[in-house]
C-alpha cells in the first residue's frame, strides 16, 4: 500500500468538500419544499376547519 501524495490527500479531501457542499444544498432545499408543503397543508386544515364550523354553525341553526 502506497502513501498518498499531498497534492492526491488534496484533490480527494476537495472533491470530498465539494461533496458536502452540494449533499448540504440537496439538503437545505428539501427541507425547504417540506417546510412549504407543511405550510400549504397546514392552510389546507384551516380552511376545511373553517368550512366545517360553517356547516356546523348552519345545521345548529336550522334545529332551533
Amino acid at each position: 500500500m502506497s502513501e498518498k501524495s499531498i497534492p492526491e490527500i488534496i484533490s480527494e479531501f476537495k472533491e470530498e468538500s465539494h461533496q458536502v457542499a452540494q449533499n448540504s444544498q440537496e439538503l437545505k432545499t428539501a427541507s425547504i419544499d417540506i417546510k412549504n408543503k407543511i405550510l400549504s397543508f397546514e392552510k389546507t386544515l384551516q380552511e376545511e376547519h373553517r368550512r366545517t364550523k360553517q356547516k356546523k354553525e348552519a345545521l345548529m341553526e336550522s334545529f332551533d
